[in-house]
């Protein structure tokens, strides 16, 4: 088993297997069965043979196919790994841009190198616990200049920890976070 990091560490599970089936069943569970149901005991981490990372079948039989990323910056990752001192990355909507362009162009695939498929949909779920990027800002960022897709993604939404209550505990439903469609 892993070390567990401090910094930005919401999305952290035992393994990952445990943490990508993890964020692709929050990300179920919070986005309502209007944008995807999947069929129960059918998700699972493919593990070592990805992309992609999970899979599933929705509740009318298709195949789904679901790539993760994470939105993260490693400098204050580092900082915290060295215990440097307490780091937030403040992005500009500029950066956040530029980053999550990196991270979509890091998973471009062809649609062929997907193993397992054929898939009917093929979501990629880019999740984030950086403390400075909150869903407002993201969405104001998006709102200025769209991204471009890239292939194969059908879909492409950006997911965040459920938010805290000001006593510090996380709302009475822990599993739901909010979400934000990109394509």
């Amino acid at each position: 088993m892993k070390r567990r990091r401090t910094y930005a560490s919401y999305w952290e599970f035992s393994d990952e297997s445990a943490r990508d089936k993890g964020i692709v069943a929050r990300f179920v569970s919070s986005v309502g069965a209007d944008v995807i149901s999947i069929a129960p005991g059918t998700l699972h981490a493919r593990g070592h043979d990805d992309p992609p990372d999970c899979e599933a079948l929705a509740t009318d039989g298709a195949r789904v196919a679901f790539e993760l990323s994470e939105i993260v910056d490693a400098d204050a990752v580092r900082m915290h790994t060295q215990r440097r001192g307490l780091h937030f990355r403040e992005f500009t909507q500029s950066e956040f841009r530029t980053l999550l362009n990196a991270r979509l162009e890091a998973k471009v695939r062809e649609e062929g190198e997907l193993k397992g498929g054929p898939y009917a949909r093929r979501i990629l779920l880019l999740h984030t616990d950086e403390g400075m990027l909150y869903p407002a800002f993201c969405e104001e960022a998006l709102e200025l200049r769209p991204l471009l897709h890239f292939a194969p993604w059908t879909d492409v939404f950006l997911i965040f920890p459920p938010p805290p209550h000001f006593d510090g505990t996380t709302t009475s439903h822990p599993r739901l976070c909010p979400v934000i469609r990109i394509q």
